[in-house]
């Protein structure tokens, strides 16, 4: 995979150009894709995926397993998957949080302990969102027919090290 990896990067199949962003000190990235990924490099990444899936509902089992103290009945090894969502609001109500939640989302509230939960929790796309959110960092991705574009915003942060009182100033510039 690394070789076929390497051959079609050689190929330089896209562009990665730095431009203003839309508030000041951004900077957005524009991707240019001027050739697709060969059909065999993108059946191989479509493998690996599929089998990550599998571990991931593996892993979820075995919490499922872990949280419930005992084997899961035939209803709750169907619930047993492991999230993956883009909102707050989605994954709570994944585990049976709110009016609009399913039986198999209420059950799988039963069978996975808070800590599992969490544990989940911290894989989740909208998880990194929001520790990036925390600390001053804000993230925006913009999808178009064409590009992908992405910009990050660096603000002014406090920066305690462990073990001393002073605080120091972290910048970024671009």
């Amino acid at each position: 995979m690394a070789r076929l990896a390497d051959e079609f990067q050689a190929s330089e199949p896209y562009t990665l150009n730095p431009e203003p962003g839309d508030k000041p000190n951004e900077i957005a990235y524009r991707l240019r894709i001027r050739r697709e990924a060969p059909a065999h490099i993108s059946t191989v990444v479509g493998d690996v995926l599929h089998n990550l899936r599998s571990a991931l509902d593996s892993l979820a089992y075995e919490l499922a397993v872990q949280s419930k103290g005992a084997a899961l009945t035939k209803r709750e090894s169907k619930s047993d998957l492991f999230p993956c969502l883009l909102s707050r609001i989605t994954y709570e109500r994944f585990f049976g949080a709110g009016d609009e939640s399913s039986d198999g989302n209420r059950l799988r509230g039963r069978i996975y302990s808070p800590e599992a939960r969490k544990a989940m929790q911290a894989a989740q796309p909208f998880w990194w969102t929001e520790m990036a959110s925390s600390m001053s960092t804000s993230v925006r991705q913009q999808l178009s027919d064409e590009n992908f574009r992405w910009s990050v915003t660096h603000r002014q942060h406090d920066l305690v090290l462990p073990g001393r009182t002073e605080r120091s100033q972290h910048h970024t510039k671009h």
